[in-house]
């Protein structure tokens, strides 16, 4: 199981090398390293929250955890569009 995890994690790292790689040939902001960090954080938030609490849910028989639920507020957390300080402040007004 542990390599097929180690798997996930370098094909993660190598797509988002592949991507970081295209965006500095063509002179755009995020580049090499910003794509292979979020493509390899992301891969192992995944792996953590699909596989991490099998151990800890096998020792509390009557606990359930429904690991979708974190992945799916993370992702919508993280699409929402962030305010800026003046929309802020004109919709505190």
């Amino acid at each position: 199981m542990t390599w097929v995890f180690i798997f996930r994690l370098v094909v993660a790292g190598l797509l988002g090398t592949v991507v970081g790689i295209e965006r500095e040939w063509r002179v755009k902001e995020a580049g090499f390293r910003t794509h292979f960090l979020v493509s390899l954080g992301s891969a192992l938030f995944m792996i953590v929250s699909q596989w991490g609490f099998e151990e800890f849910l096998a020792y509390h028989d009557g606990l359930r955890l429904d690991p979708r639920r974190r992945r799916s507020s993370a992702a919508s957390v993280s699409s929402e569009p962030a305010r800026s300080s003046s929309t802020a402040r004109s919709c505190a007004a």
